[in-house]
């Protein structure tokens, strides 16, 4: 798995996600986080601060608070945490339903970058997610490899 400063690492250094990514925080942490401007963009893991780390997500909201959760699972927020976030922050907000990630593998934490990256340059997330086959294995293989370039 990712680890937190792995994936701030990329994201930061990114031009189109640069300003939109505000951290990479446990899920304890991001309900104490400020939100200045819009669009804003997280990535969170759901164990708190004080465990080793479990499953990454992301967060996105736009300019219009309409919000994505992207989970590479598929799965809707299982954590009070993202939905009490995305409540506040957003008008609506949906998430993919669709599985990317093999249940074998550790890869959460590149597919949220590499949503995040897609969609910071405009790719509304059912696009992204529709870029993915039934193949998990493969899937797998394809985004660690993408994001094995950009390192």
């Amino acid at each position: 798995m990712m680890e937190t400063l792995q994936i701030a690492r990329l994201l930061f250094r990114d031009a189109h996600t640069k300003d939109i990514v505000r951290r990479v925080v446990p899920k304890d942490v991001l309900l104490t986080q400020t939100i200045d401007a819009y669009p804003v963009a997280f990535v969170c893991n759901t164990h708190n601060r004080t465990k080793p780390g479990e499953h990454w997500i992301a967060l996105y909201v736009d300019d219009n608070g309409q919000g994505e959760y992207f989970c590479s699972y598929g799965l809707p927020p299982r954590h009070v945490e993202f939905r009490r976030f995305m409540n506040k922050h957003c008008v609506e907000w949906t998430h993919n339903s669709k599985r990317l990630q093999s249940p074998v593998s550790n890869v959460c934490g590149q597919y949220c970058v590499a949503y995040l990256m897609f969609r910071c340059r405009g790719l509304p997330m059912k696009e992204f997610v529709k870029g993915f086959g039934t193949d998990l294995v493969a899937n797998d293989c394809r985004v660690f490899d993408w994001l094995k370039l950009l390192n």
